[in-house]
């Protein structure tokens, strides 16, 4: 059975891109679900070169693993993998929101004030699909206001992979979308207090809300409490 219906044939890598990516997030693919140039070429209508381009592009995303002469699959995290993720993104993120803080002017505030509703508005509507664009569209906004371009592309790196894991955990284990994620006011208290220590600990307080309860090792948390905030001082 088909995974995808046809695209219009002027359709470009972009578009597939965007349809298997919201297929990763929406739990139509599984983890470690293979992606065959050929079905999805058939499935789309369009040649392979366009289906490779995509799932090349997914793949430095990291959404997909491509081995070669092996093939091309839907990413599939083990417990030790998203631990080592978090622990980069987590001191990263401090790092971002501490120079973001420094830089961000009311207009931003405002912008991340209706980026906060969106997250609220796809809670109150329990669409998870919709959750997961807004959250990672919120906290793109503030990796861009750290004005290092570098820091943004490695957050949007590690992030990505994370939220698509905890999108297909959402559908495995059928979890209220409502416990899922904390109300993203928090993080603009926070930023306009421009206090390290406030930052850190709601991301620690983020971690432990939105990930800890799919690991089963008991610890108390993924992130050592030694950070590298200082590094923005």
């Amino acid at each position: 059975m088909a995974k995808f219906s046809p695209l219009e044939t002027t359709t470009r890598s972009q578009n597939v891109f965007d349809h298997i990516k919201d297929a990763i997030f929406g739990g139509k693919l599984q983890p470690g679900e293979p992606l065959r140039e050929l079905q999805l070429a058939h499935d789309f209508q369009l040649s392979q070169a366009t289906i490779r381009e995509a799932l090349i592009q997914l793949e430095k995303v990291g959404l997909v693993v491509r081995i070669p002469h092996k093939g091309t699959s839907v990413i599939k995290l083990s417990e030790k993998k998203i631990s080592e993720y978090l622990l980069i993104r987590f001191h990263l993120e401090d790092l971002s929101l501490v120079l973001a803080a420094q830089n961000m002017t009311e207009d931003d505030y405002q912008e991340l004030n209706n980026l906060a509703a969106e997250i609220t508005n796809a809670v109150e509507n329990k669409s998870f699909f919709n959750l997961i664009k807004a959250d990672l569209s919120f906290h793109r906004f503030i990796w861009e206001k750290s004005n290092n371009q570098v820091l943004y592309n490695m957050l949007d790196q590690i992030t990505v992979p994370l939220f698509a894991y905890l999108s297909l955990e959402h559908h495995k284990m059928d979890h209220d979308i409502a416990i899922t994620v904390m109300p993203h006011e928090k993080y603009i208290s926070v930023l306009k207090s421009k206090n390290a220590n406030k930052i850190q600990k709601l991301n620690r307080d983020i971690e432990k809300h939105s990930y800890q309860r799919f690991f089963s090792n008991g610890k108390e948390s993924l992130v050592p409490k030694k950070n590298l905030i200082k590094m923005a001082n």
